[in-house]
């Protein structure tokens, strides 16, 4: 079991990394099967929502209050129903003859540019960002010939580099090494990784910028062997280590939360039940997750359980509904 190391910082570049080569639709990114054409998502409150200490969440949203695909699952539309009307992003893709993606335009509610991206082989190539149509930066990406991100700059609006992201694979896809560098070059973040998929065995560290060891741990199997940190004051990348079937979360302090996840199928799509457990394994929390689902094994309708140690009762928190339409 390949675990993938987190933190609220270097998660998006983290897992750009580490997912680099996959190849998968918006739809089953989404979580969908099938080939749906919309989905409209609505959240009825039952109770208020309990507060939950610092650490990993065992309460997930639905997700996709308004999602529109294209026939091969690309999102068109994604955002929210508000009052006022929609608010949210639509998406339009120029493609070439054979019908390969070339560009992705994205505009918001208002008919505003927000992103323009070119799109090769492997994935996108180049993203501009802009702000009420105005350009703001923009990312150049790098592939290797098996389609892992090798490569990622950041650009200004006047077109000064300000990030730069490298990282190497071996031949399974792991992200064996990677060094984000900011503004004059500082490194931001550099770790190592490696993966025997023969032992089940991972081995990860992240190091500071003198090249000295600020995190490491060992994994094997579905839990953590070792973990170490510098003290610190802050969550460190690497400090929240993930499996298909939780979390560990090593605060700053030395204390420890763990979250335990079962899922309602076997491609692990929608979870059944979540617990989150302290530093001496104790229960804190469970959210229980119950599902009708349609002929195509998508959900229509979740409802969410809470107990925590704190209220000791099992309480209704919400009731989401989906309308979901496919195409024929």
């Amino acid at each position: 079991m390949r675990f993938s190391a987190l933190s609220a910082l270097f998660f998006v570049v983290a897992l750009r990394a580490l997912s680099a080569g996959t190849k998968s639709t918006d739809a089953a990114r989404d979580g969908f099967k099938g080939a749906v054409k919309s989905v409209t998502t609505e959240r009825q409150v039952v109770s208020p929502e309990p507060r939950q200490p610092d650490g990993p969440t065992v309460i997930y949203p639905a997700g996709c209050e308004v999602c529109d695909y294209d026939e091969d699952g690309n999102s068109v539309r994604r955002g929210q129903n508000r009052e006022a009307g929609f608010v949210g992003e639509t998406t339009r893709y120029v493609r070439d003859r054979d019908g390969n993606i070339q560009q992705q335009i994205v505009e918001n509610e208002k008919g505003e540019l927000n992103i323009t991206a070119t799109v090769g082989q492997f994935g996108k190539t180049e993203e501009e960002f802009y702000q009420h149509g105005v350009l703001q930066s923009t990312n150049k990406y790098r592939y290797d010939e098996k389609g892992n991100l090798i490569e990622w700059l950041t650009y200004d609006r006047d077109g000064g580099q300000t990030a730069r992201t490298i990282a190497t694979f071996d031949s399974n896809g792991t992200a064996t090494e990677q060094f984000d560098y900011g503004p004059q070059g500082k490194v931001l973040l550099h770790y190592t990784q490696s993966y025997d998929p023969e032992t089940d065995m991972q081995k990860f560290t992240n190091f500071n910028e003198d090249g000295t060891v600020r995190l490491a741990f060992t994994a094997k199997g579905e839990r953590v062997t070792s973990f170490w940190q510098q003290p610190s004051d802050k969550d460190e990348f690497g400090s929240t280590v993930c499996s298909k079937t939780g979390c560990e979360s090593h605060q700053p302090d030395g204390s420890l939360f763990r979250t335990v996840t079962t899922f309602a199928d076997a491609d692990s799509r929608n979870i059944a039940r979540a617990e989150r457990h302290d530093t001496d394994d104790q229960l804190q929390a469970a959210v229980d997750y119950e599902y009708e689902f349609d002929e195509h094994a998508n959900w229509t309708k979740r409802s969410v359980w809470v107990w925590t140690r704190e209220s000791s009762e099992r309480v209704l928190l919400e009731v989401d509904s989906r309308r979901i339409a496919y195409w024929k």
